[in-house]
């Protein structure tokens, strides 16, 4: 999206090994917007609980991650070099998407700014104890949440840290920032250049 090529930038001055892709959202139409179209991954219903609407779409949308995943992927030196992430849907995707990818290895993390897990019941059936991927446990994932958000309340990022942790996973954490709404701000995006930093660590020359 354009409104992230400023960041994009910004991030990769101070992170000069990394590089940004920023796939747009298709247009649809959105029941919450009435029914006209926007930009979107998959269809929402309202603004109550997010992680049981069903998504419609997702996985439609999923294939398309997929797909740019394995294209980054094959310029970088494979998946454990490339992050997923992304804001409100965008990163409500990027949780949708790895932890149903079907092979490994697995991505090196997820970064989920201002979202949530989508369709969580579905993510759930689909990884039973026992069907896991090891690797699952150990996949960092950040979220980063603003507690005034009026689109996707706080309450939302709170029950997707719960639900990762219920699928196993030990590596999740939440950072939380006062007076912030469905947007970003100057602490966060610098813990996203540290965690990102952490993350993806220059390779080794």
């Amino acid at each position: 999206p354009a409104g992230w090529h400023w960041q994009a930038a910004s991030w990769s001055h101070e992170l000069p090994w990394l590089r940004f892709a920023l796939p747009s959202a298709p247009m649809q139409p959105v029941t919450l917007n009435g029914g006209m179209l926007m930009p979107a991954w998959y269809d929402v219903h309202g603004l109550g609980d997010r992680l049981q609407e069903p998504a419609d779409g997702a996985e439609s949308s999923r294939e398309i991650w997929i797909d740019l995943l394995e294209a980054e992927a094959s310029q970088v030196g494979g998946r454990g070099r490339v992050v997923l992430g992304g804001f409100s849907q965008g990163g409500a995707m990027a949780l949708y998407t790895a932890l149903q990818l079907n092979m490994l290895p697995l991505v090196a993390g997820v970064l989920c700014m201002s979202g949530y897990l989508p369709n969580h019941a579905a993510v759930a059936a689909a990884l039973p104890p026992g069907r896991r991927p090891l690797a699952l446990a150990e996949l960092p994932v950040l979220l980063c949440h603003g507690k005034s958000d009026p689109m996707v309340s706080i309450d939302s990022a709170r029950r997707t840290r719960d639900a990762l942790e219920e699928l196993g996973m030990r590596n999740v954490v939440l950072h939380e920032y006062d007076n912030m709404g469905h947007e970003v701000c100057e602490d966060e995006l610098d813990d996203v250049v540290e965690w990102l930093r952490a993350t993806l660590p220059p390779p080794p020359l």
